[in-house]
């Protein structure tokens, strides 16, 4: 019986450099190889192609880029709430 490999995220690091890769028209195996650590086959790779533009935002907007989910709040209005609170005490 084949054992099968442990989850690993990706982070969004390396999601970001995996599409701009996609954007130069680097081919998959390539991309495989540079990323041999991290990607498991072409289905990761799709994968990020199919959510670029949540991956960009993300990038884009985020504080930490070695951050592996794009998991949103629960509750957005009270955490912004709370964010605000915060930053009115200091």
């Amino acid at each position: 019986m084949a054992s099968r490999q442990k989850h690993k995220a990706i982070s969004l690091e390396t999601k970001y450099k995996v599409i701009k890769l996609l954007d130069n028209s680097t081919p998959y195996p390539q991309m495989l190889d540079q990323f041999r650590d991290e990607l498991r086959g072409p289905y990761n790779i799709s994968k990020i192609n199919k959510n670029r533009d949540q991956i960009i935002a993300a990038y884009e907007s985020s504080t930490s880029i070695q951050v592996k989910t794009l998991r949103g709040a629960k509750y957005p209005q009270i955490e912004s709430a709370l964010i605000e609170f915060i930053g009115d005490c200091n």
